[in-house]
């Protein structure tokens, strides 16, 4: 492709005399740079691309994109926003790719991986083959990639769905990160309907503030002063949570409300909840139809919710979406089962906020009909101020609590036990601290008694554990498994 074309497909300025040269690909990072790549310099957290565009030009570079003059000798094209103009170019230079694609997008603080994997069922169910894209990785009708983020930057992610096309999708089901939002991952992308599932603390490491974290989010429902928008056909929006209500007043796309104690326009009437399995009425505009929903917990009820509203407002009936998330499969690292035959429960979850725990803790109270104990810990260099937060949550719930470490990274590890103990109950017999996570886990599931649940959160599915700066492998299934087996269950 000429860069002049490139250019103008994305409406970014021209680039003189240097309009005529060819493009065979666009790069942010100078390491990925080949002759005829476009290079977009981004500022980062920590490094700025601009200081590399030499880098870039030495490489082949036929142009640099930027905030500012990089001096290399190359024709540049300045712009106000490097990552706005970067998911221009993406989609620029994967014209026509989401052509005949209906493309959901999903945000929230938890739910989101949950309700992705029940939209996709829906659809598939339905007859419309659909790839799904998010914290657990992206899953295509050919198979699974590795997600190095819940939502990929703007380059990537048009790629992805340029895939899903070509591999004759005709949906794409995203989770949209609050961190994908703020830095425009997903500001080019047509949007048929998205959905909020819920708000509650994560991420204050990144945002300034719990109102920046809202105001990330929000931008999936409504443009911001000097943005340019595709506006979303519909959102389905949780009236169940607290921040439901401001969500679906500051939208711009139609609000489909869902709720499982409110008047909405989708909502679960007659819920049973069980061990394994969730029942409920799913009443939506077009009448009603019964679910069993494999899935236990009344946190499930609201993603299901949230799977259902985005596929009634698609126009699937109340009976395709019943029978669809009825064919649901469990979701990785989610409230799933490690079993080798043991007279009790383990679970492994990927709750690493106060609120996941609790609403995890809970589901598996409801279950279990001895003892319920936990394992869970706090990641380094992230928020300190959950910390305390999930101390109390977890020895509130529990009748015995495992503090350990998850992901510590450049943290001391017993520094982060620290900040969490004071939340921690008074009653110090009641929680004990193990630094060592294979240690904790282990020293778990040999208290555990016939009846029990022991649930192991905050990994969920990751298979690593990241100390210093060094991920290393470390899955907590296999480690429940070994343990169990150690125990002399092997079934």
């Amino acid at each position: 492709m000429k860069l002049a074309e490139l250019l103008a497909g994305a409406g970014l300025p021209a680039a003189g005399a240097g309009g005529e040269r060819e493009v065979s690909g666009i790069a942010f990072d100078s390491r990925q740079v080949k002759p005829g790549t476009l290079f977009v310099a981004i500022r980062g957290q920590a490094s700025d691309g601009h200081r590399f565009a030499g880098l870039a030009g030495q490489a082949g570079a036929v142009a640099v994109v930027g905030e500012e003059s990089a001096g290399t000798g190359l024709p540049e094209i300045r712009v106000t926003d490097s990552r706005i103009a970067l998911a221009k170019l993406a989609r620029s230079w994967n014209a026509g790719a989401a052509d005949g694609l209906k493309l959901f997008g999903i945000t929230g603080t938890n739910g989101k991986t949950t309700s992705s994997f029940l939209l996709g069922s829906v659809l598939e169910s339905s007859g419309t083959r659909a790839a799904v894209l998010g914290t657990t990785g992206y899953y295509f009708p050919s198979g699974r990639v590795d997600a190095p983020y819940t939502t990929p930057e703007s380059l990537e992610l048009w790629a992805l769905i340029a895939r899903a096309k070509r591999e004759g999708c005709g949906a794409v089901v995203m989770e949209v990160s609050s961190h994908a939002l703020a830095l425009h991952r997903t500001f080019e992308i047509p949007f048929d309907a998205v959905a909020f599932t819920n708000l509650t603390r994560d991420h204050l490491d990144f945002h300034r503030d719990f109102d920046d974290y809202r105001e990330a989010k929000l931008r999936l429902f409504a443009k911001r002063s000097g943005e340019t928008w595709s506006r979303p056909r519909f959102a389905a929006i949780n009236l169940d949570d607290p921040e439901g209500d401001g969500f679906a007043r500051a939208s711009e796309a139609r609000p489909w409300t869902f709720s499982r104690s409110r008047p909405a326009t989708v909502r679960a009437a007659r819920e049973a909840l069980g061990a394994s399995e969730s029942r409920f009425v799913l009443e939506g505009p077009g009448g009603s139809s019964e679910v069993r929903l494999p899935l236990a917990g009344g946190y499930n009820v609201s993603n299901a919710l949230t799977a259902g509203a985005l596929a009634l407002g698609a126009g699937l009936d109340e009976r395709s979406v019943a029978e669809g998330l009825g064919k649901a499969h469990g979701v990785p690292g989610r409230m799933e089962r490690v079993f080798r035959g043991q007279p009790f429960e383990v679970w492994v979850d990927y709750a690493h906020t106060p609120d996941a725990l609790e609403r995890v803790l809970a589901t598996a109270r409801e279950i279990v009909t001895g003892r319920l104990i936990g394992v869970f810990g706090c990641g380094g260099d992230r928020d300190p101020g959950k910390r305390p937060q999930m101390g109390a949550v977890a020895t509130k719930a529990c009748d015995f609590a495992v503090v350990t470490s998850d992901n510590p990274r450049t943290e001391d590890p017993q520094r982060i036990l620290e900040d969490i103990r004071p939340g921690l109950s008074a009653d110090t017999s009641r929680w004990v601290m193990e630094v060592d996570r294979a240690r904790a886990i282990r020293l778990a599931i040999a208290s555990a008694r016939p009846g029990d649940g022991v649930v192991i959160a905050g990994k969920g599915h990751e298979d690593y554990q990241i100390l210093g700066t060094v991920k290393h492998h470390f899955d907590d299934r296999e480690v429940a498994g070994e343990a169990l087996a150690w125990l002399g269950f092997r079934s």
